[in-house]
């Protein structure tokens, strides 16, 4: 907790307690392949839905 605190930008503890607690979990330490494949299809339906302009060739560093 102490070192999210210090991006919290004012936040209190108990608000960054639950802001922790919503949202890091054994995906934030890896993805692995599933959720690369998840960032592959949703930047593919960007594209498909022309939200983004052109198909994205992805590297992932792991």
């Amino acid at each position: 907790m102490q070192h999210a605190l210090q991006y919290a930008r004012d936040m209190g503890r108990d608000l960054a307690d639950k802001f922790v607690g919503m949202y890091v979990n054994h995906w934030t330490l890896d993805y692995g392949d599933k959720g690369r494949e998840s960032i592959r299809r949703f930047l593919g339906q960007a594209f498909e839905h022309g939200l983004i302009p052109h198909r994205q060739e992805l590297e992932f560093v792991v």
